[in-house]
């Protein structure tokens, strides 16, 4: 069941999965990972960017933290996409990681 053995998640807010996205696909990638932390938008992106995390999920975006992990983006090298895989600029959500290999897969799995 772990496919992420090594990977960090970060998100905004854990309720927020619940109300705007699809939980029980959140909770299912939240068990395949090493450590999962709830440190919230500017610092989520910040640290993900800073390599001290793999992945950052966003349920609901706003602005200032699309800015923020827009921005990172172009340095760390990743995919960013909304919830569902899809621009991010025409979503409501983030969803990204280092390194775009394992982004299709988190995609899966978080709206499974």
């Amino acid at each position: 069941m772990v496919k992420f053995p090594r990977q960090y998640i970060l998100t905004t807010d854990f309720l927020d999965i619940e109300e705007y996205q699809n939980k029980k696909g959140f909770d299912s990638l939240m068990h395949q990972v090493k450590l999962y932390r709830m440190w919230g938008d500017c610092y989520g992106y910040y640290l993900w960017q800073q390599v001290n995390a793999d992945i950052m999920i966003d349920p609901i975006m706003k602005s200032l933290g699309f800015n923020r992990a827009n921005s990172d983006n172009k340095g760390a090298g990743g995919m960013i996409t909304d919830y569902q895989g899809n621009d991010p600029l025409k979503g409501n959500s983030i969803a990204c990681n280092k390194g775009g290999s394992i982004h299709q897969t988190v995609i899966e799995i978080i709206n499974q």
